[in-house]
């Protein structure tokens, strides 16, 4: 059953499509557009000229009906003759209106019928770049009414040069704002090479736009602009990379002054060395949110999260610093580790007492022998 249903859709689209065709009684042979390449702005001079087939030996045009042409150029000319199989007819009157309409009777005829048509005109004036019909073509029927699926219609884009103007101005201004920023953050230290790089085929591309067509000029621009955004989120990655990496130095930094403290002043319980861990550990918290937001592409909080995590390894480094100094490089005035020195004080005076007092005793045996 749903084979079935299926056939006679692709039955019915056939048979649409058939009537859509066969709904023109006419064949566009050729049409063409001068200029063809480059921009169209107000004022130029349009050309075209198209080859419209209207009858054939087996198929002649209603005689009822009309081929209607019109166009939105301004001070239109329109220039036409038949050609009845091989042969060239006269002229025809010279139109000088937005239409021109072709008799069915002057069409239909018993061989193959071709309108050879020039069309001259001015672009007409537009606000804004948009496009316009230069040629359209529909048939009519008896009582004037066109004939559904019988138009066709040839366009070409009209452009107001100050769109193209101000495009380029938005371009200029975004790039503009990613060499300040480029510049902003090499003074900081952060490696812009892969930034500078966009910039320069940003830049590039937004020079071949001032000089090319407007449809070219659109080409280059949506280029720059994925080029610029391209620099900044570049430029965004390599900060977030400098800070994270500088976070993660000052805390190697902190670890090793504790590690310091720990194994050889064995200060691992003094209350100064606790609070500096403390301190650490909240950095270090700090900059795994920032590689978990650089691996995410939030390289905006990245560099948050990553400038947080240095200022507290650099208070706890300021500490570790000025504990050292505190301490020396003598005796620590850590409870267990005075133990320790104390003991081996003790050891020092007895051995330095032993050697006094064996001395004496020597001298004394000398005095006497």
């Amino acid at each position: 059953m749903k084979s079935a249903i299926n056939l006679l859709i692709c039955v019915f689209l056939v048979v649409c499509l058939v009537q859509a065709v066969a709904a023109a009684d006419y064949t566009i042979k050729k049409v063409t557009v001068t200029p063809s390449t480059g921009d169209i702005v107000a004022g130029d001079t349009v050309t075209v000229h198209a080859s419209i087939q209207v009858s054939t030996k087996d198929d002649p045009f209603p005689t009822e009906g009309s081929l209607e042409m019109t166009t939105e150029l301004t001070e239109p000319r329109w220039e036409y003759y038949y050609t009845i199989g091989t042969v060239d007819q006269a002229p025809q009157p010279v139109k000088n209106s937005a239409r021109a309409i072709l008799p069915g009777w002057e069409l239909s005829y018993p061989n193959d019928v071709t309108v050879e048509v020039e069309l001259t005109g001015k672009a007409p004036q537009r606000s804004s770049t948009e496009e316009i019909d230069v040629l359209k073509i529909q048939q009519l029927n008896a009582n004037r009414d066109p004939i559904k699926n019988s138009e066709y219609v040839k366009t070409a884009t009209v452009v107001n040069t100050g769109d193209k103007e101000a495009a380029i101005s938005v371009r200029e201004t975004e790039l503009e704002a990613l060499r300040t920023a480029i510049d902003t953050k090499t003074a900081d230290g952060v490696d812009t090479s892969a930034a500078e790089a966009k910039y320069d085929e940003a830049e590039t591309a937004l020079n071949t736009a001032r000089t090319a067509s407007y449809a070219a000029a659109q080409t280059e621009l949506e280029k720059a602009g994925t080029l610029i955004d391209e620099g900044e989120t570049l430029l965004a990655e390599a900060e977030a990379t400098m800070c994270v990496s500088n976070a993660q130095a000052r805390i190697d930094e902190v670890e090793e002054m504790i590690t310091y403290f720990k194994d050889e002043r064995n200060m691992g319980r003094d209350a100064r060395v606790v609070s500096i861990e403390t301190q650490l550990d909240n950095a270090q918290t700090l900059l795994t949110l920032a590689k978990d937001r650089q691996t995410s592409k939030d390289y905006t909080q990245a560099v948050v999260q990553a400038t947080n995590a240095e200022e507290k390894a650099s208070a706890a480094l300021d500490a570790a610093n000025t504990l050292r100094e505190d301490i020396g490089d003598g005796l620590s005035l850590n409870p267990s580790g005075l133990t320790t020195y104390l003991i081996i004080g003790a050891v020092l005076v007895v051995l330095v007492v032993g050697g006094v007092v064996l001395y004496r005793r020597k001298t004394k045996w000398d005095e006497l022998g």
